[in-house]
């Protein structure tokens, strides 16, 4: 129909997705984004709950008595990136024992190439963390690489969390203590609001915003300390 589509289910990283996604609704096309939270009025939203989930994680991680942290971000302009950090930076603010060791925080991409850069350089500091969060599996794999380069065993000499719950996770060595991100489900409502908007069952000016929780899966990879 004049070459405009139906409906537009958008899977969004970043901010830059919002002029386009504007764009589509502008033109009165039913549109719903899944993964991130957008800052165009009136749009159906569908986003896991990154912040609490890795604010979970850590808090689990200080009870088993982890009190320096370090940290491999994601990709910068990732809105997922800035939730990770945020709810890692208040979970560790939240306890006077616990803290940032700041030179071990860096950027990464999401890669296991940057997992494994990043690591080589949080292992060359004067001051180690206990546990490493990595923004992600895929850092993670490349984290315990370089952990193998050092001659370091994970969790004994140092503790490894990820976020994803990627299918590999579990066959990692050691299993990988994760966040799960439920993506299947926050594919299937966003599919089924979509389909909501398109048939008219739900307006499009009384936008949703559905956030779907996450879940600390626990395996290996960090050690008690207790």
């Amino acid at each position: 129909r004049n070459g405009k589509p139906d409906g537009a289910l958008f899977i969004s990283q970043c901010e830059n997705d919002d002029s386009y996604i504007q764009h589509m609704r502008d033109n009165g096309v039913p549109v719903v984004v899944i993964n991130r939270k957008t800052k165009v009025a009136g749009v159906t939203n569908v986003i896991p709950d990154e912040y609490h989930g890795v604010f979970q994680a850590i808090e689990y991680a200080i009870r088993l008595g982890h009190k320096k942290f370090g940290l491999i971000k994601g990709t910068p302009k990732f809105t997922s990136t800035h939730y990770r950090e945020q709810g890692f930076r208040d979970a560790i603010a939240k306890h006077p024992e616990a803290k940032v060791v700041e030179q071990a925080v860096i950027d990464g991409n999401y890669s296991r190439e940057s997992g494994f850069h990043a690591m080589n350089k949080i292992l060359m500091n004067s001051e180690f963390p206990s546990l490493v969060f990595c923004s992600n599996d895929e850092t993670a794999a490349g984290a315990i690489k370089s952990c193998q380069k050092f001659g370091l065993q994970v969790p004994t000499d140092i503790s490894l969390m990820g976020f994803d719950n990627a299918d590999y996770a579990k066959f990692m060595v050691p299993g990988l203590t994760t966040i799960y991100k439920p993506v299947d489900e926050i594919t299937r409502i966003g599919v089924e609001q979509l389909k909501d908007l398109m048939e008219g069952n739900s307006k499009s000016d009384q936008a949703l915003k559905k956030i779907v929780t996450t879940e600390l899966i626990i395996r290996d990879s960090v050690a008690d300390l207790r």
